[in-house]
């Protein structure tokens, strides 16, 4: 958020992966204060929408299960988590 001078007027968001990695800021300017924050808001979910869009077409909703399969001693111990994290 800026504190002052021009900027302060806008209306800002940040997109970022995880702390402390490379992240991009997004800004809307509009006279109106109220509706610079619903344009901002319209970004915001039109943004994560399209994060979940791609997220679902490369990890797509599957039945998951832990249990080893019969004959394959390989499959007795099985890590999920990181498919269950970002699925859940």
């Amino acid at each position: 958020r800026f504190q002052s001078g021009e900027c302060s007027k806008l209306k800002s968001f940040k997109v970022s992966l995880v702390e402390p990695d490379p992240c991009c800021y997004f800004a809307v300017q509009n006279q109106c204060e109220r509706e610079a924050e619903e344009e901002r808001s319209e970004w915001v979910l039109g943004l994560s929408h399209t994060i979940l869009l791609i997220t679902d077409s490369l990890l797509p909703a599957f039945p998951v299960t832990c249990d080893p399969v019969p004959g394959a001693q390989q499959t007795a111990r099985r890590l999920m988590a990181g498919y269950l994290i970002h699925r859940d």
